[in-house]
C-alpha cells in the first residue's frame, strides 16, 4: 500500500503532463490544419463607412498588383456583407439590461449575416456545398448555423428548396382594438398614447379620429397604424397596451381583443439552393453582436438599434449573388460597381509571393486614399498561421513544465520511501555485504526497484491519460492522438525521476558497513 501510494504521485505526474501535452498537441494541430488550408490567402477588411471601398477601387487594386513583376498570379473575390434580419424566419430573444442602476427588459430579433459574394468565392474560400452555391437571382446559400437557428436544425437535405424573406424592414404596425363597449375605444387609445409618452418614444395626437372607429353586430373596432416602436415587437407591444390598460381604474369590458400585426418594406423571397457543409470560419464570416441599426438609445455604452430597422445579434450567414438585383438588400441605390464593400479575399498561386504582395497592396491602398488600419486592413493568413502556431508551442511548452512540478512532487515521494525501505532493511544489506555482495550490487538493487515504481507508475500514467485525450477528443470534436514523442517524453522523464531520487537512498545503501548494518536492530 505504502509503495502504490508512493506511486501514485508518479501516476497523477504523467498522466498530468502526457495530457496537457497531447489536448495542446491536438488543439494546435487542428487549428493549424484549419489555418493551413487558408495559407494563400489574403483577407481585406474595410470599415470606414465614409470612406467606402468598391468594386471599382478593388479592380483598380488588383490591376496595380499584377502590375508588379515580383507578384504571382492570384485570384480575387470581393464581399458586400449586411447585418440584416432575416424578418420572417427570425426567432426573438429576450435582453436585459441595466441602465442607471434600473433593470429593463427587452424582446429583440435576432437575425442573420447577408453576404452577397461574386462567383469568385466558392473556389476562393475552398467552401464545400451539399447543393449548389447560388449563382442566380433570387437564390441564397446558408450554413449550418442558419440551419440550427432557424430551420429547427434539419438535414441539408430537407432545407434545400425551402424560402426566406431576406431584407427590408418594418415599416409600421397595425393594431386592432376591438370592444362591444364604445368607451373602451376612447380610454384605449387614451392609454396607447399615454405608454408613448411614458417611454418618450413617440408623440401621438390624443384627439382620436371618429372615422377610424367602425360597428358591427354591436362590436366596436379601431383600426390605426404606428410608426415603428423602439425595443419593441408586435408580441411585446401587445403586452405593454395590456399592461397599460390593467392599470387603469377604468374597468374595461372582459372580451376586449388586441390585434397587432407588422407590415413590411423593401426585403425579398429567395430560395435556399445549397447548404455550406462547414461554417465558414473566416473574418468575414463570423457572427455575433453586431453595430448595425440606425437608430436607438445609448445604453451601457452601446446602442440596441429599433427593430424596425437592422437586427443587432447575428446568427449564421446567408450567401446571395452580387449581382444588380441584390443592391437594395444594402441601403443603396448605388451601381453595382459602387456598392460599398466589406472586404476581399485574394487567392495566390504561390505563398512565397504574399510578403511582397502584401507591401505592394498596402502601398497602393495608401496611394488611393486609404489608411491602414483605419479606413482598412490587410491581413495575410500565412502570417496569422506563424503567429498561431508560435502562441501554440508556448503554450504547449508553459503547460509541460507546470505539470511536470507534480512529476517532481512524485520523485520526492520516491525517494522518501527508497529511504525507509533503506532504513528498514539495513540487517538485509548487512548480510548481503557480510557474505560477498558489492556495493554497485546494493546500489543497483535500490536503484533498479526506484525505477520499477517510478515506470509502473509512468505506464499506468499513460493509459489514464490516453483514455483522457479520447474522451476530451470527442467532447471538442476533434482529434486527439497521443503523439509518440509524448509517450517518450513522459517515460524519459520517468527513468529520469526514478534515478535522481532513487539514486541518493541507493547510495547511502551501499555504503552501510555489514558490522553496522548487522548490529542495528
Amino acid at each position: 500500500m505504502r509503495t502504490f501510494l508512493t506511486m501514485l504521485g508518479v501516476i497523477i505526474g504523467v498522466t498530468t503532463v502526457a495530457l496537457l501535452t497531447t489536448v495542446s498537441s491536438g488543439a494546435t494541430k487542428a487549428i493549424l490544419d484549419s489555418l493551413g488550408k487558408e495559407s494563400r490567402l489574403v483577407t481585406l477588411l474595410t470599415q470606414n463607412p465614409s470612406n467606402p471601398f468598391t468594386l471599382t477601387t478593388l479592380d483598380s487594386l488588383a490591376s496595380g498588383i499584377r502590375a508588379q513583376e515580383t507578384t504571382g498570379e492570384f485570384v480575387y473575390s470581393a464581399v458586400a456583407k449586411n447585418d440584416l434580419a432575416v424578418e420572417r424566419a427570425s426567432k426573438l430573444v429576450d435582453l436585459s439590461v441595466n441602465v442607471g442602476g434600473r433593470d429593463m427588459s427587452f424582446r429583440m430579433r435576432v437575425g442573420s449575416t447577408v453576404r452577397a459574394v461574386d462567383s469568385n468565392f466558392v473556389s476562393v474560400r475552398n467552401v464545400e456545398v451539399e447543393g449548389k452555391f447560388a449563382e442566380l437571382d433570387g437564390e441564397c446559400t446558408i450554413d449550418r448555423e442558419f440551419v440550427d437557428a432557424f430551420l429547427d436544425g434539419k438535414q441539408n437535405s430537407e432545407v434545400v428548396g425551402q424560402t426566406v424573406f431576406i431584407g427590408g424592414k418594418i415599416e409600421s404596425y397595425e393594431y386592432t382594438f376591438s370592444s362591444p363597449v364604445r368607451a373602451d375605444i376612447d380610454e384605449f387609445y387614451a392609454s396607447l398614447v399615454a405608454m408613448y409618452r411614458m417611454y418618450g418614444i413617440m408623440t401621438m395626437d390624443e384627439t382620436l379620429d371618429p372615422a377610424k372607429v367602425t360597428e358591427s353586430a354591436g362590436i366596436f373596432s379601431l383600426n390605426d397604424t404606428v410608426d415603428p416602436v423602439l425595443y419593441y415587437n408586435p408580441e411585446s407591444l401587445e403586452v405593454e397596451v395590456r399592461k397599460n390598460l390593467d392599470a387603469k381604474e377604468y374597468d374595461f369590458s372582459d372580451d376586449y381583443q388586441i390585434h397587432i400585426v407588422e407590415h413590411f418594406v423593401g426585403g425579398d423571397t429567395y430560395t435556399i439552393v445549397g447548404v455550406l457543409v462547414e461554417n465558414d470560419s473566416s473574418f468575414m464570416g463570423t457572427s455575433g453582436i453586431n453595430s448595425s441599426g440606425t437608430s436607438g438609445s445609448s445604453i451601457g455604452g452601446g446602442t440596441i438599434a429599433a427593430l424596425a430597422e437592422y437586427s443587432k445579434t447575428t446568427q449564421g450567414n446567408v450567401y446571395v449573388p452580387l449581382v444588380e438585383s441584390n443592391i437594395p438588400l444594402f441601403g443603396t441605390d448605388a451601381d453595382l460597381s459602387e456598392v460599398p464593400l466589406n472586404g476581399a479575399y485574394f487567392l495566390f498561386e504561390n505563398e512565397e509571393e504574399i510578403d511582397a504582395s502584401v507591401v505592394n497592396m498596402g502601398m497602393m491602398l495608401m496611394s488611393m486614399g486609404y489608411t491602414l488600419f483605419g479606413d482598412c486592413y490587410v491581413i495575410p493568413m500565412n502570417t496569422v498561421t506563424q503567429i498561431m502556431g508560435m502562441t501554440m508551442d508556448i503554450l504547449t511548452i508553459l503547460l509541460t513544465v507546470i505539470a511536470t512540478i507534480s512529476l517532481i512532487v512524485g520523485g520526492i515521494g520516491i525517494m522518501n520511501i527508497m529511504l525507509v525501505a533503506v532504513s528498514e532493511r539495513t540487517r538485509e544489506i548487512g548480510i548481503r555485504k557480510a557474505i560477498g555482495a558489492k556495493r554497485s550490487s546494493i546500489l543497483l538493487q535500490f536503484l533498479i526497484e526506484a525505477l520499477v515504481v517510478s515506470l509502473i507508475g509512468g505506464l499506468v500514467g499513460l493509459f489514464i491519460s490516453f483514455v483522457g485525450s479520447l474522451v476530451v477528443g470527442s467532447v471538442m470534436g476533434i482529434a486527439l492522438p497521443m503523439p509518440l514523442w509524448v509517450i517518450a517524453m513522459s517515460l524519459g522523464f520517468c527513468l529520469a525521476i526514478g534515478v535522481i531520487f532513487g539514486m541518493y537512498p541507493a547510495v547511502k545503501a551501499s555504503r552501510l558497513q555489514p558490522i553496522d548494518a548487522l548490529h542495528r536492530d
